[in-house]
């Protein structure tokens, strides 16, 4: 799990100014973007505190590991003291990397930039940025990160 956290650590968010991409999310599985994990204690479990980054990553009991197709190893959900501000979907393995990129492409349209390995992409929106990092390993992952105030 380290590597997610290093990976996304690593990553700078929201540089400029950026248009909203088709169907921006304002909440990621039923949590708004800033909400208090108080409000989702019951069904979050600590797994991880990333303290240079003051973020805590949880982990749902029974989450749903799909995204449409694809097959994910783990999604972790992150509140800092400003609440909910990032998702980390895990790829199961490198070949679900497609899959994923296939249901981004499907839920947000064309991506705003192709990046790293064959399915690298990234939506920019006005308050949510989406980075599907393809390593091409089966380390890839889908990371949701919340511009919240």
């Amino acid at each position: 799990m380290k590597r997610f956290f290093c990976a996304w650590g690593a990553i700078i968010f929201f540089s400029g100014t950026a248009l909203a991409f088709s169907n921006e999310p304002s909440a990621f599985r039923g949590i708004q973007w800033g909400e208090p994990v108080t409000m989702h204690s019951s069904t979050l479990k600590l797994v991880q505190s990333d303290k240079d980054q003051g973020v805590d990553y949880y982990m749902r009991v029974k989450d749903d590991l799909t995204m449409r197709r694809a097959r994910l190893a783990s999604v972790l959900y992150g509140f800092s003291k400003k609440g909910f501000e990032v998702a980390v979907l895990a790829a199961r393995s490198a070949n679900e990397t497609k899959n994923i990129y296939e249901a981004c492409v499907i839920q947000w349209g064309e991506p705003d930039e192709h990046t790293t390995g064959t399915f690298g992409a990234e939506w920019r929106g006005e308050n949510v940025r989406i980075q599907l990092i393809d390593g091409q390993t089966k380390n890839d992952m889908l990371i949701i990160q919340s511009k919240i105030q």
